[in-house]
């Protein structure tokens, strides 16, 4: 998260958007599918909703004008929300949050004529499109090639990390599966995060970081300069959270790879050492690059099973740069909240006055 512009800095820009006195709207521009600017909405409501647990991640809702949209496209074309903010000194900062496809859904017969549009981002190209043939991709072949040959396909640009590395297995796909599933599938078998869209609708992924690792992204305090809302509510689950896990990969030439973590930290409560039990999670892998990644892999996972036992939901004033899982820092002393948290989801509804839904999971040592 970056929200310099200018001669701005991050931080400058930070303490304009925490101001009491903040000047905020929203614009909505329309593109062609090749990202060429057709012109602007000048009445537009929307909301926006990002999960990191779906397919496409990203998704808009909203109203505009019947006439305004006569002119557009709906098949072919993008609406694209701005968040503007105008700096003390009266410049108009423009920051997007998001390019989605756009249909109809509705009709409003009332008097100011509206249209009712929904929207997806750009993740909806891959999942849509599916292969129409049984794909097969054989062991020793780099995995980088193939996802270069299939985002191509679906993208004029993308940013992916490219990798060095092979593949140890042989992997097919029916006809009929989507074209997002096969790309997962690679990512997965790297290591790397889902494919996700950012705010300018470029689709990414990156190798997974582990969260005790990730940088902060951004902080939220509940203090005197504080924008967060009343309402923060703190959810813990308990029961049956798993302290052992396993991942194998059985391979078509009769090779195996295995890889194991236990949780025995002392100051874990999940731990096999304070629960003086083991529960166990195991799942078969269908393809991994590496011995060492199956062990990051595995994990990974555990990261994720332990992470999922304290999540925080809190609202604030509508925040930009907010994308795929940001590290925040979160205090909150009433409730004992202080650390890092993943954001998982987060909802903004693009209003004067407009709250913005963060939930999060607190982020956990391995």
């Amino acid at each position: 998260m970056n929200l310099a512009q200018g001669y701005y800095t991050h931080e400058q820009i930070w303490n304009e958007l925490c101001s009491r006195e903040r000047r905020v709207h929203y614009e909505y521009s329309v593109q062609d599918n090749d990202g060429k600017l057709l012109g602007w909405l000048s009445s537009c409501t929307g909301k926006i909703s990002f999960d990191s647990s779906v397919s496409v991640m990203r998704t808009f809702s909203g109203k505009a004008k019947k006439n305004e949209l006569l002119d557009i496209n709906m098949i072919d074309e993008r609406i694209m929300p701005w968040f503007c903010l105008t700096t003390k000194s009266g410049e108009v900062l423009k920051y997007p949050l998001g390019k989605f496809i756009i249909s109809p859904s509705f009709i409003d017969d009332g008097p100011e004529n509206l249209v009712e549009i929904i929207g997806y981002d750009l993740g909806k190209i891959a999942l849509d499109d599916k292969i129409v043939t049984r794909t097969v991709k054989n062991s020793d072949d780099y995995y980088s090639n193939e996802l270069q040959e299939i985002l191509e396909s679906l993208y004029q640009s993308y940013e992916v990390v490219s990798s060095n590395k092979k593949r140890s297995n042989a992997s097919e796909w029916d006809p009929g599966t989507s074209k997002l599933k096969v790309i997962n599938d690679m990512l997965t078998s790297l290591n790397y995060y889902p494919l996700h869209v950012d705010e300018y609708g470029i689709p990414k992924a990156k190798p997974y970081i582990f969260p005790e690792d990730c940088s902060i992204e951004a902080y939220y305090k509940v203090d005197k300069d504080s924008i967060i809302l009343p309402g923060t509510a703190l959810t813990s689950n308990r029961f049956e959270i798993p302290n052992k896990f396993v991942r194998y990969v059985e391979n078509v030439d009769g090779s195996y790879l295995f890889s194991s973590y236990t949780n025995d930290l002392a100051d874990n409560i999940f731990s096999t050492v304070n629960r003086g039990r083991t529960i166990v999670d195991i799942e078969s892998v269908s393809d991994i690059a590496s011995q060492e990644d199956l062990d990051e892999y595995v994990k990974r996972c555990a990261a994720a099973k332990m992470t999922v036992n304290e999540q925080i939901k809190f609202e604030t004033l509508n925040m930009p740069g907010h994308g795929y899982k940001n590290c925040l820092f979160v205090q909150y002393d009433a409730l004992n909240v202080c650390g890092k948290y993943i954001e998982t989801s987060w909802e903004m509804d693009l209003r004067l006055g407009g709250k913005m839904t963060h939930t999060c999971i607190k982020a956990v040592s391995l």
